[in-house]
């Protein structure tokens, strides 16, 4: 009688459930973080370009209201423009002092040309102090190149 009772008993278990597997998990916040986070870099990003080519806009603007202005103060204030300009991306204190030939030298290597030492870009040396010495178009124009080229460049 006892093997027909556990028999019995046996028989009348029911099968072994699992539990029911778990819920997909929402991926919306997963979602949601990855563009909050695009969203973030893509500000830093403009940000930090904003920031390091900032003097390349108000240079290329200073220009173009220098070259509507009298011709010799329009000539020593570009050059102080160059100077601003170069003081700002070095931060040099060397530079600071520079003028005549070896500032030409200088802002050849900055701008990675040789206008200044052997073209148009003369005027910013020792013909600056001279008298009735003007910029043309041409000088504006070439100056607005480099400086488009040199922002390019880094």
């Amino acid at each position: 009688m006892e093997t027909s009772d556990t028999t019995e008993l046996l028989a009348g278990l029911k099968g072994i459930h699992l539990p029911p597997p778990p819920a997909a998990p929402d991926l919306w916040p997963v979602a949601l973080s990855i563009i909050v986070c695009g969203f973030a870099l893509l500000f830093f990003i403009i940000r930090y370009y904003r920031q390091k080519n900032s003097w390349h806009h108000h240079a290329l603007s200073t220009l173009s209201k220098l070259q509507q202005q009298a011709p010799a103060d329009a000539l020593h204030q570009t050059a102080s423009l160059l100077k601003r300009a170069t003081l700002t991306e070095k931060s040099n204190i060397t530079t600071k002092h520079l003028n005549g030939q070896p500032w030409l030298q200088y802002l050849d290597n900055f701008f990675n040309t040789n206008y200044f030492t052997s073209g148009d870009g003369q005027v910013f040396g020792e013909r600056l102090y001279k008298p009735r010495t003007t910029l043309t178009t041409n000088n504006y124009r070439e100056l607005k190149k480099l400086i488009k080229r040199h922002r390019w460049r880094q």
